[in-house]
């Protein structure tokens, strides 16, 4: 496996509770050829002095924003990247120990675009619930993305050059992954989902209705 430079970008917004536990998974990684960019979109929860001290301990490069919006901030982060691959990982959410060789090893013998798999859902005390299988296992088509959603965003994993060649994440959406799923996909991109645990991803039965209206809202 040739030892590409994977960057991660970190979208942060008022997540000091959590964010320490999201670089603890990433420092862990069984794949060590890493970069980890984090964008503080204008956070109002005083977390500024919080990521400053943890910038030597987690090695990440950090950059701070007013607040523009996750799919600014991400655009911001895609700007800077110098990897091969490309992880978007949510300053709540964690890595899989495993997930970074696992998505490069695929990447390094297969022309996909980008993939996806499955996550395991989190309690905001970080209990570990409930895996979730991928809705569809394969090449995923315009019609699945748009019908059923398949893809869990926490658990993918981009070539660099998707962005280049398909474009950046639409600004104005309020759904990051969604839009930008829909994009590649009616672009003839290529995206796989695989059924490993790649992702956990943080959640609340509150949290869940709340994002469950903003997704609904997004879509329509």
């Amino acid at each position: 496996m040739v030892n590409h430079l994977v960057s991660i970008i970190i979208p942060y917004y008022n997540h000091k509770d959590y964010i320490e536990e999201l670089l603890t998974s990433i420092q862990t990684q069984t794949y060590k050829n890493i970069e980890t960019i984090l964008i503080n979109d204008g956070s109002t929860d005083e977390s500024l002095p919080l990521l400053k001290s943890l910038k030597t301990k987690y090695n990440f490069e950090l950059f701070t924003t007013k607040n523009q919006g996750v799919c600014k901030t991400i655009n911001q982060g895609l700007k800077k990247i110098k990897g091969t691959y490309v992880i978007i990982i949510a300053s709540d959410d964690l890595l899989a120990s495993n997930r970074i060789a696992s998505q490069v090893n695929i990447l390094d013998t297969q022309p996909y675009d980008a993939i996806g798999g499955g996550m395991t859902l989190m309690a905001s005390d970080s209990k570990k619930l409930n895996y979730l299988h991928p809705r569809k296992i394969g090449v995923l088509t315009f019609a699945d993305a748009l019908f059923n959603n398949p893809v869990y965003a926490p658990s993918m994993m981009f070539r660099a050059t998707t962005f280049k060649s398909y474009g950046p994440y639409d600004a104005s959406s309020p759904i990051e992954d969604y839009s930008m799923l829909l994009s590649l996909l009616s672009q003839g991109a290529t995206i796989v989902n695989f059924d490993h645990n790649w992702a956990y991803y943080r959640t609340s039965q509150e949290d869940y209705m709340q994002k469950a209206t903003w997704y609904f809202e997004g879509i329509m």
